[in-house]
């Protein structure tokens, strides 16, 4: 028949867990040595998981803190009161004692 193939046999992978059994019955030491360091490398990674979760917890915290921080600023530098800076003072100032006024064009001599 033109176009069949036979379907693939499903073969099991075992679990890491699981002893791998070689011809002889029993797990060779190279077995027992790569299960050991693959379920080290897990634990590894398991407490590197563990840190970081805890760290970005922190982050997250502190990413609220500032936000708030932000807030209060933006508040207080749109409050409706200004903020007179020393230059603004000299300003205001020059300007109550007159001298713009001379400045200005009397109406008289027009």
């Amino acid at each position: 028949m033109i176009g069949y193939c036979e379907p693939m046999k499903r073969t099991r992978i075992p679990h890491i867990s699981e002893p791998q059994v070689s011809w002889g019955g029993s797990m060779s030491s190279e077995g027992y040595d790569e299960v050991y360091r693959l379920k080290s490398n897990h634990k590894e990674l398991l407490m590197h998981k563990r840190t970081l979760e805890r760290q970005l917890e922190v982050k997250q915290e502190q990413l609220k803190e500032l936000k708030k921080a932000i807030e209060a600023c933006e508040v207080q530098l749109y409050d409706d009161a200004p903020i007179v800076r020393k230059r603004d003072r000299v300003t205001l100032t020059n300007g109550v004692n007159g001298s713009n006024a001379s400045k200005r064009p009397n109406a008289s001599s027009e």
